[in-house]
């Protein structure tokens, strides 16, 4: 783009809708485990250790989201890079509903994380 010239109010608009519903995503993502982990405890009997794996596991899984996002976007692109971070975003909560011990949870919160690696990394 040119010193000077205006950006047409399409592309703004689009630039701004993939920034706030990343941004939505992520923070969802991250606070969303503090109302469902006292369920998950008395259901899966989880022990402090294993409740606060889980709460990490999202931080955990968006390292290698991130390093993951730049990667794609390097070869992919930034859109296509987008549209991959939705399937995590997607799966992980499955795999969370579905899960019958800590294991599968603690898996489920680092697909969750993967995907708020790569969305973090990829919008703009």
């Amino acid at each position: 783009m040119v010193l000077g010239t205006r950006m047409p109010c399409q592309v703004v608009a689009r630039l701004v809708l993939f920034a706030v519903s990343s941004g939505l995503l992520f923070g969802v993502d991250l606070g969303s485990i503090g109302g469902g982990l006292e369920g998950m405890t008395q259901e899966l009997g989880l022990t402090p250790f294993e409740e606060e794996a889980i709460v990490a596991g999202c931080k955990g899984g968006a390292i290698f989201g991130c390093l993951f996002g730049g990667a794609c976007m390097a070869v992919y692109g930034r859109k296509r890079t987008m549209v991959l971070a939705l399937g995590p975003f997607i799966l992980g909560p499955v795999l969370l509903g579905l899960a019958r011990n800590f294991p599968q949870a603690l898996f489920g919160r680092l697909i969750v994380g993967f995907g708020v690696g790569t969305s973090s990394v990829a919008s703009p």
